[in-house]
């Protein structure tokens, strides 16, 4: 029994790691709307490519919202420095909505779409 249990325990610690490594694709779908992220990236392509800045705005709020939710599932299974990347496009691109520079704020939505769709590669 002990021999068992010697093998048995360091096994089901690395499947259990490897499991939750392998977990961001499950992980990332959203529980709710509040939660997801990929809508939001498209209301706020809408509202850029229309210039709506009010609407910009409002939907950056539910875009980091949502991602700041999403976060704390997804922190063990994604690289820290995807996350902290994605953290930084989202306040440059709260300054270019401020600014109302809509190629620059296509861009850096652009690049955080990218990244979110690489986050389970």
């Amino acid at each position: 029994m002990r021999r068992f249990l010697f093998y048995l325990v360091p096994t089901a610690i690395l499947v259990l790691a490897v499991a939750v490594m392998l977990s961001a694709d499950w992980l990332k779908k959203p529980r709710s709307q509040a939660e997801d992220v990929g809508y939001y990236l498209v209301q706020l392509d809408g509202d850029l490519k229309e210039q709506s800045w009010t609407e910009a705005v409002a939907n950056l709020e539910k875009l980091k919202t949502a991602w700041f939710t999403m976060l704390p599932r997804l922190q063990f299974s994604i690289e820290r420095d995807e996350a902290v990347e994605i953290n930084l496009n989202l306040a440059r691109l709260r300054g270019l909505i401020n600014g109302r520079s809509q190629a620059a704020a296509l861009a850096e939505l652009n690049e955080i779409r990218t990244r979110w769709h690489n986050l389970t590669q």
